[in-house]
C-alpha cells in the first residue's frame, strides 16, 4: 500500500515536471539571465539595488530578520506564495519576484569582494533555494495557464462536445454546467500547479535547514 502510494506520488511529480518543462525552462531563464546581469552590471544597478541591500542589512542587524529556521523559511515561503498567487494577476508579480531575485543575488555577488566567501555563503542552501524559487514561479505560471484555459472554455461554445450524453444539446448548457465541464477539463493543470508548489515548499524547508545549520558554520570557517 505504501509502495503503491509512493509510486503514485512519484509518477504525479514526474508528469508535472515533464509536461511543464517549457514553463520551467522559461522560469529558469528569467532567473539566471537577471542573475548574470546583476553581477556584470553591478555598477549600473547600484542606485536601485544598493538601498534594498542596505535595508536587508539593517533588518538583520536590528533583529527584524533572524538567522533562524522559522524566520528564513517563512520569509521565503511568503515570496513563493506571492509568486504562485501572481498567476491571478497575469503572472506580473510572478515575473517580477523571479527577475528581482536573480538581479539581487547577482548584485550581492558583485558587492562581495571575496568570491569564494560568496559561493560558500550561497551554494550550500542555494542549490535548494534557487530551484525552489524557479519552480515556485513555474507553479504560478501553470496556475495562470489553468485560469486562462478555464475562462476560455467557459465562454467558448466550441469547447464543449455536444455529442456527449451529459450535454445533449446547447440548451442544456447552463452556466453551472459550463463551469463544471471547463473545470473537469482543466483540473489536471491546476493539480500540476499545486504539485509544483509543494515541491517548491519542500525544497525551501531543506534550504532553510541547511542555511541555519550548515551555511553559517561554513562562512565562519572560510572567514
Amino acid at each position: 500500500m505504501v509502495k503503491k502510494s509512493f509510486n503514485l506520488v512519484k509518477n504525479e511529480v514526474k508528469e508535472s515536471l515533464i509536461e511543464n518543462k517549457y514553463i520551467l525552462l522559461l522560469s529558469t531563464i528569467l532567473f539566471i539571465f537577471p542573475l548574470i546581469l546583476g553581477y556584470l552590471l553591478g555598477h549600473h544597478l547600484q542606485p536601485v539595488l544598493e538601498p534594498v541591500l542596505d535595508e536587508f542589512k539593517r533588518k538583520v542587524i536590528s533583529g527584524e530578520v533572524k538567522i533562524s529556521f522559522d524566520s528564513i523559511f517563512l520569509n521565503n515561503l511568503k515570496a513563493i506564495l506571492i509568486e504562485y498567487a501572481g498567476g491571478i494577476f497575469f503572472g506580473i508579480l510572478t515575473f517580477f519576484i523571479l527577475v528581482f531575485n536573480g538581479l539581487f543575488i547577482g548584485y550581492f555577488g558583485f558587492k562581495v569582494v571575496d568570491l569564494k566567501l560568496f559561493l560558500v555563503g550561497i551554494a550550500p542552501h542555494g542549490i535548494f533555494e534557487i530551484p525552489a524559487v524557479i519552480i515556485g514561479a513555474a507553479a504560478g505560471l501553470v496556475f495562470l495557464s489553468f485560469l486562462v484555459k478555464l475562462i476560455k472554455d467557459i465562454i467558448s461554445k466550441n469547447s464543449f462536445d455536444l455529442n456527449q450524453h451529459d450535454y445533449p444539446d446547447e440548451t442544456h448548457l447552463t452556466e453551472t454546467t459550463k463551469f463544471k465541464f471547463a473545470w473537469n477539463k482543466n483540473y489536471k493543470i491546476l493539480k500540476q500547479s499545486l504539485i509544483l508548489l509543494v515541491i517548491s515548499i519542500f525544497l525551501l524547508i531543506i534550504a532553510a535547514f541547511i542555511e541555519t545549520q550548515i551555511t553559517v558554520i561554513m562562512i565562519n570557517l572560510f572567514k
